[in-house]
This record gives structure tokens, C-alpha cells and sequence, in this order.
């Protein structure tokens, strides 16, 4: 007698809490990094996609899966004139919207298109990579995750 109702109870409990999570949106973010250092790329790789996590509406995708935003970054490994590594990194990355796919005409619907990116440059030691991480999806956070949440339906914008 007490299962039925349990149940019955459990999924009173978790059946808003699912509905919950399928209306809110979801921003689908594709990461590419790229690099001369394997054990570089795989560390930046992952600060950039946890961080990125951490946001709590950021879904992490493929660059073949359907994205709405494509975060590249590029870096160098910066050496001194006898070839030695100095430790230091030459970052470039770039944030880029997609341009929806009902602006093109059907036969060119796989074309992935982005708006003019958001680019920026940095100079970083290679001890404190996830301290550059952070800095950088702050950032994206704030210039252009921010912005479209603000013109989401259920939005107070006088915060």
C-alpha cells in the first residue's frame, strides 16, 4: 500500500522539476582550441568547457551539432631565440554567433555562417591558463550571454 503512494508522491516532486528544466533556454556553445601542445590544447580545452558549465545554461556541442555560438581560440607556445619554451603563451580566441539557418535558401542550410566575432588577444604565463579561462567566459558571459538573456520572455530587466 505504501509503494503506490510513494510513487505517486516522488513523481509529484519531480515531474515540475523536469518541466522546469526543458523550458529554460539553452545556450549551445561549440570549443575549439587549437595549438602546438597537445597536453596545452586538453587543459584549456577543459577549463574553457567547465567554466563554460558553470554558467548553468550552457550546453556544450560538436562543431558538426547544431550551435548557436562557436568559441575558437588559437595559441602559440612562445620560445626565446635558442628554441627553449619560455612558459608563456600567445592566446588569440574568438566568440561568433551563427547566423540562424532560415536566412538561406534550403540548398545551402549546411553553410555555417557566424555574425562578425568578438575578438580578443592575450599574453599568458602557462602556470595560471585557468586563471585566463575564467577571465575570458566572464567576459563572453557578460558582452554577449547576458545581453540575449535580457531578451528572453520571463526576464525582470530592471535588476
Amino acid at each position: 500500500m505504501r509503494t503506490p503512494f510513494l510513487l505517486f508522491l516522488f513523481l509529484v516532486v519531480l515531474l515540475p522539476l523536469t518541466v522546469a528544466s526543458d523550458t529554460q533556454h539553452r545556450f549551445l556553445v561549440c570549443v575549439q582550441v587549437d595549438g602546438g601542445d597537445k597536453t596545452a590544447t586538453a587543459l584549456i580545452t577543459a577549463h574553457l568547457k567547465r567554466e563554460l558549465r558553470a554558467l548553468g545554461d550552457v550546453d556544450i556541442v560538436g562543431y558538426i551539432d547544431e550551435w548557436e555560438y562557436l568559441l575558437k581560440v588559437f595559441y602559440v607556445v612562445l620560445q626565446n631565440k635558442t628554441g627553449a619554451e619560455t612558459g608563456y603563451f600567445s592566446i588569440a580566441s574568438s566568440f561568433s554567433m551563427r547566423v540562424p539557418r532560415l536566412y538561406f535558401l534550403e540548398s545551402f542550410s549546411n553553410v555555417k555562417v557566424v555574425y562578425p566575432p568578438t575578438l580578443a588577444a592575450a599574453y599568458w604565463p602557462r602556470d595560471n591558463l585557468q586563471e585566463w579561462c575564467i577571465m575570458t567566459v566572464g567576459d563572453i558571459n557578460d558582452r554577449n550571454l547576458d545581453a540575449y538573456r535580457s531578451l528572453l520572455p520571463g526576464r525582470d530587466t530592471k535588476q
